[in-house]
């Protein structure tokens, strides 16, 4: 019976984490990544939850405190467009950017990543609008939830991408490492 498992190296442990060119996608995270972004997917998720479906609005004393800055501040000059409706909007973006890059390196159907994640936004809103009725469901927080998790998508996506280049030039024979040019004389 044969293994489909790669030989061990030297150190005796698997190749597949060295080797390019027997994946099939180059973006694709090592094992050990995949594993480690699953789990603070899971933790992220889990916040995310603990927010988004609790009875009351998250941290409500101080978002009314907030409420009461901008309205000071307007009255002093404060642009309108600066508002809490702002933060608010922001902060669902920042709360998804990060389930969207755990997400593409965590799953291995990265495609699904992003439509997923619109569902999950989609799902959250009409919980809280059925069965929250102390929560506002909104489709401004569907789209501040999508934008974050696009933004997570794409950072992922990038990382990867800067990951991949940076293990191919290490695996060039004769490569020189940027520590090393910087040392190279003139």
């Amino acid at each position: 019976m044969t293994s489909s498992l790669p030989p061990p190296d030297q150190t005796g442990h698997g190749t597949d984490h060295l080797v390019l060119a027997d994946r099939t996608d180059p973006l694709e995270p090592p094992r050990v990544h995949r594993r480690w972004a699953g789990v603070l997917l899971a933790l992220c998720s889990a916040a995310v939850i603990a927010v988004v479906l609790s009875p009351g609005r998250p941290a409500s004393g101080a978002q009314d405190r907030l409420e009461e800055f901008f309205t000071r501040a307007h009255a002093h000059g404060l642009p309108d467009f600066i508002s809490f409706g702002l933060v608010e909007w922001l902060s669902n973006v920042v709360m998804f950017m990060p389930l969207g890059f755990l997400a593409l390196l965590a799953i291995p159907w990265r495609r699904l990543v992003f439509p997923a994640l619109v569902l999950v936004s989609i799902g959250i809103e009409m919980w809280q609008h059925y069965f929250l009725p102390s929560r506002v469901a909104s489709v401004a927080d569907v789209l501040a939830n999508s934008v974050g998790a696009l933004i997570g998508v794409l950072l992922a996506v990038a990382w990867s991408r800067h990951r991949t280049r940076r293990r191919a030039r290490r695996a060039q024979p004769g490569a020189a490492r940027p520590d090393q040019l910087a040392q190279s004389p003139r």
